[in-house]
């Protein structure tokens, strides 16, 4: 670029003489020399040359090319702007998008297809997630269950998958093993439910009139077995001595109080060495007691039993069925 200037006759001549070697300093350098359009950048080239860099698409970027390179502009682009929290992905060739921040806790970056762009959501664990999940990470530790099987924790690091405990949606199946029931009932007013079963053997005894004075025994033993409130049981009474006491005979020791409403009963069986006795031995049990009045006769006639109905070797079997209160 040339550049010429007329000075007015009265300058100075010293200051002519620099502003001429100024000028000609300016003309003589290699970046004033340059074309340069608007929004070009001006890069050196090599040592010494100067040369411009035309601008390009909105968006690019200038990267460098390299040492000892040229600089360029990038291929691909960025948005103008971005928000705190925003990702850049690709969203086509040489395109990089923002991805907005999801401001909900819990979201994860999602693919959501193979030529689609990412986004947050939440993981779906039916098809999101893979592996067997550890039970200390709230899973069952089990890869596989077969059907109907039941899962029971069996104090380490995975369920254990029941095969003999099974459930279709309508049977519970216990292929083997037992059910247990708490020591102390857990009653229900359900009339479907079943809240207890217990089996065992008590020691019974019997009373004349209320008195026991003087009475031993070679065998006072009754078995029981005890589903929800019902209560089924045998015994056996074998004497050794009736002892002194008199009145009605009375087995006591029931392992459960009798209902407040219905009397329980006991048929009659075998029985020896026993004075007056009309058909067999049987009993009732009154509402709200543990014990049983020993009858005789048959179920219009019958009577009490007393102590005179009874020998010191008085020997005789008792079954019998009531409620539980």
């Amino acid at each position: 670029m040339k550049v010429g200037l007329n000075f007015p006759e009265r300058l100075d001549a010293h200051v002519r003489e620099e502003l001429e070697q100024l000028i000609s300093a300016l003309q003589a350098d290699p970046i004033t020399s340059l074309k340069i359009n608007k929004g070009d950048l001006i890069y050196g080239s090599e040592t010494g040359v100067w040369l411009p860099l035309a601008d390009v698409a909105a968006g690019s970027y200038l990267r460098s090319g390299g040492i000892g390179a040229v600089p360029l502009w990038s291929t691909v682009t960025l948005p103008n702007t971005a928000a705190q929290g925003d990702l850049l992905y690709g969203s086509a060739t040489n395109v990089l998008t923002a991805l907005a921040k999801d401001a909900n806790a819990t979201r994860s970056l999602t693919n959501t297809g193979a030529s689609n762009a990412p986004a947050w959501a939440q993981v779906v664990l039916t098809s999101g997630v893979s592996g067997t999940l550890p039970v200390a990470n709230g899973g069952t530790g089990v890869a596989t269950v077969a059907t109907d099987n039941l899962l029971t924790g069996n104090g380490t690091s995975a369920l254990t998958a029941e095969s003999t405990l099974t459930y279709n949606g309508t049977t519970l199946t216990l292929g083997s093993g037992q059910i247990a029931f708490p020591a102390t009932q857990n009653a229900s007013a359900g009339a479907n439910t079943l809240d207890d079963y217990e089996e065992g053997t008590v020691t019974i005894g019997i009373s004349f009139g209320g008195g026991t004075t003087g009475i031993t025994y070679s065998t006072q033993s009754l078995e029981y077995v005890k589903i929800g409130k019902r209560i089924t049981f045998s015994g056996r009474i074998t004497l050794t001595s009736k002892g002194s006491s008199v009145g009605n005979a009375v087995v006591t020791g029931l392992p459960f109080t009798s209902d407040s409403t219905y009397l329980g009963y006991t048929y009659g069986g075998f029985h020896a060495a026993m004075l007056g006795i009309v058909g067999s031995v049987g009993g009732y049990i009154t509402v709200s007691a543990t014990t049983i009045q020993l009858t005789t006769g048959g179920p219009t006639d019958s009577a009490n039993l007393i102590d005179t109905n009874f020998t010191n070797t008085s020997d005789f079997l008792l079954a019998g069925i009531y409620l539980a209160g």
